[in-house]
Protein backbone atom coordinates (compact mmCIF):
# COMPACT_ATOMS: atom_id res chain seq x y z
CA UNK A 1 0.00 0.00 0.00
CA UNK A 2 1.41 3.45 -0.89
CA UNK A 3 1.53 6.58 1.08
CA UNK A 4 -1.64 7.86 -0.60
CA UNK A 5 -3.64 4.99 -0.35
CA UNK A 6 -2.78 5.00 3.47
CA UNK A 7 -4.12 8.31 3.54
CA UNK A 8 -7.15 7.68 2.13
CA UNK A 9 -7.87 4.46 4.50
CA UNK A 10 -7.00 6.56 7.52
CA UNK A 11 -9.88 9.11 6.27
CA UNK A 12 -12.35 6.62 6.49
CA UNK A 13 -11.52 6.55 10.30
CA UNK A 14 -13.56 9.89 10.85
CA UNK A 15 -16.54 7.70 9.96
CA UNK A 16 -15.72 4.46 11.64
CA UNK A 17 -17.88 4.44 14.62
CA UNK A 18 -16.19 2.76 17.91
CA UNK A 19 -17.76 -0.73 18.57
CA UNK A 20 -17.59 -0.83 21.46
CA UNK A 21 -20.07 2.07 21.74
CA UNK A 22 -22.31 0.67 19.55
CA UNK A 23 -22.22 -2.47 21.42
CA UNK A 24 -23.59 -0.56 24.73
CA UNK A 25 -26.09 1.23 22.58
CA UNK A 26 -24.61 4.73 23.40
CA UNK A 27 -26.07 7.55 21.63
CA UNK A 28 -23.71 9.33 19.04
CA UNK A 29 -21.01 6.84 19.33
CA UNK A 30 -17.46 8.67 18.72
CA UNK A 31 -15.60 7.97 15.53
CA UNK A 32 -12.14 5.96 15.73
CA UNK A 33 -10.51 9.38 14.50
CA UNK A 34 -12.37 10.88 17.04
CA UNK A 35 -10.79 8.85 20.49
CA UNK A 36 -7.37 8.65 18.86
CA UNK A 37 -7.04 12.66 18.08
CA UNK A 38 -8.22 12.61 21.86
CA UNK A 39 -5.82 10.17 23.03
CA UNK A 40 -3.12 11.63 21.05
CA UNK A 41 -3.27 15.31 22.85
CA UNK A 42 -3.17 13.55 26.25
CA UNK A 43 -0.27 12.13 24.89
CA UNK A 44 1.20 15.50 24.04
CA UNK A 45 -0.12 17.38 27.29
CA UNK A 46 1.52 14.65 29.23
CA UNK A 47 4.41 14.31 27.54
CA UNK A 48 4.65 18.20 27.81
CA UNK A 49 4.34 18.28 31.62
CA UNK A 50 6.32 15.53 32.47
CA UNK A 51 10.05 14.97 31.33
CA UNK A 52 10.23 11.13 31.75
CA UNK A 53 7.51 10.23 28.75
CA UNK A 54 9.21 10.11 25.49
CA UNK A 55 7.04 12.76 23.81
CA UNK A 56 6.95 11.67 20.01
CA UNK A 57 6.78 7.69 21.09
CA UNK A 58 3.91 8.43 23.29
CA UNK A 59 2.24 10.70 20.46
CA UNK A 60 2.52 8.20 17.65
CA UNK A 61 1.60 5.35 20.13
CA UNK A 62 -1.61 7.16 20.90
CA UNK A 63 -2.25 7.91 17.16
CA UNK A 64 -1.63 3.48 16.14
CA UNK A 65 -3.34 2.33 19.22
CA UNK A 66 -6.74 1.67 18.15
Amino acid sequence: MGMIEFLQEAGKLKKEKRTGWIVEGIEGPESVADHSFRTALMALVCGMERKDIDLPRAVMMALIHD
